[in-house]
């Protein structure tokens, strides 16, 4: 049984009660061995899990996506302007801010980041994905983790999955339809 994980997998993996089964056997670059000798630790770290709906439209998008509009500037543009933001709940206590905006024509995209927590944390970006001629419409697709980005440029529609795994966003090829 693996134990942990590391920080390039997101910090719900990296608690040592994530536990992963390999064979004896198994051998890896990734994997080793920590001896921890010593009284036992009598602190217990109880983390309560918190569900909340997936996929939450916000009535105020400029407000939800404030923190992640400077971000999302360096990617499209300055001034980039959010036209509709929805919280994101991928997993159990993880919250995420999808925002969807332009910089001008042809400079629209959707931008998947965290807020910032606690006292002068920053945001951060997870993914930016490039709607071209119009801000990008998200919907969910099936279980939390899996959404689903529209955009439109010169040549038509076009779609581009995205995933939510381990702390990280996995994007999907663009798809023409």
């Amino acid at each position: 049984m693996l134990r942990g994980g590391n920080s390039t997998a997101g910090e719900l993996v990296g608690r040592c009660a994530n536990a992963l089964g390999r064979a004896a056997t198994t051998k890896s670059a990734t994997m080793g061995f920590r001896c921890c000798a010593g009284p036992r630790n009598p602190r217990e770290n109880d983390l309560a899990l918190a569900p909340r709906p997936p996929l939450e439209g916000s009535g105020k998008p400029k407000e939800l996506a404030a923190p992640l509009v400077q971000l999302a500037a360096q990617h499209w543009g300055a001034p980039w302007v959010p036209t509709a933001a929805w919280s994101w709940h991928p997993v159990a206590n993880e919250e995420l801010v999808i925002a969807t905006g332009c910089a001008g024509a042809g400079q629209c995209g959707v931008i998947v980041g965290r807020a910032p927590t606690g006292r002068g944390g920053q945001a951060s970006s997870l993914a930016e994905m490039d709607s071209a001629l119009v801000p990008g419409e998200v919907v969910q697709l099936g279980e939390a983790r899996h959404l689903r980005m529209r955009g439109l440029d010169v040549r038509g529609a076009f779609l581009r999955e995205f995933t939510y795994s381990y702390g990280r966003i996995d994007k999907g090829e663009l798809r023409r339809h």
